[in-house]
């Protein structure tokens, strides 16, 4: 997304005009009560998502202005030499990668199971048509896609897999996280994982990646 600075507050934002969308990351509670007055005025009706990572959200402001959490994330990350090899039922999961001739496929199951997530299928499939590098990764029942993830270079933006399916998650989560040391061998793999999902954060820790930090997000609409 382009940068976008407003000068007189000396405050940058990331805006998707498109989209109708903007993204400020870790703003101060004098800085959110500079900008909001200037960004209802200029975008009206835009989606505005506040992100924090490992700083304090000036809670009360955003309170008053009726943001709601959107993300609450634990930030794991993964370095190649603490990646614990997962046991033979994970490690002999056919993983198969999703490409041109069964992404219709993928695209049916994501958009179902993750509506509101902004990298729907259509968003990814443009911007791999415009060099976009994604890597995605499926397991499938015979025709049908049991299970999926996908990530971009050394981060992991989705796994989804039945909550009850552990060992589905374990496998999804090595192989992206070796398709990133492939790419960069001193990569040090990023994935956010919701608070609640203790699957999740039991099938990474599970293969060695470690708590690093916290992420949290409030989205609210400018007007």
């Amino acid at each position: 997304m382009p940068k976008i600075t407003i000068d007189d507050l000396g405050l940058q934002i990331l805006c998707e005009p498109d989209e109708k969308y903007i993204q400020v990351d870790d703003i101060t509670d004098a800085g959110l009560r500079a900008i909001w007055p200037r960004l209802v005025a200029d975008y009206p009706g835009f989606h505005v998502d506040f992100t924090f990572h490992n700083t304090l959200a000036p809670i009360g402001f955003l309170n008053e202005i009726g943001a709601e959490v959107a993300d609450d994330c634990i930030e794991a990350r993964l370095l190649q030499k603490d990646l614990i090899e997962p046991p033979a039922a994970e490690a002999n999961l056919a993983i198969t990668r999703i490409d041109a001739s069964n992404y219709a496929t993928f695209a049916a199951l994501h958009d179902k199971a993750n509506p509101e997530m902004y990298w729907t299928s259509t968003r990814l499939k443009k911007n791999i048509e415009s060099g976009g590098r994604w890597d995605i990764f499926g397991i499938f029942d015979g025709e049908t896609l049991r299970s999926y993830g996908f990530l971009r270079s050394w981060e992991i933006y989705c796994v989804h897999a039945d909550r009850n399916d552990i060992e589905a998650h374990v496998a999804l989560i090595a192989a992206m996280s070796k398709q990133a040391f492939e790419i960069d061998p001193n990569a040090d793999v990023l994935f956010m994982i919701d608070v609640k999902d203790y699957v999740q954060l039991g099938a990474a820790l599970h293969l060695g990646f470690r708590r690093a930090g916290h992420y949290i997000s409030y989205s609210v609409t400018a007007k």
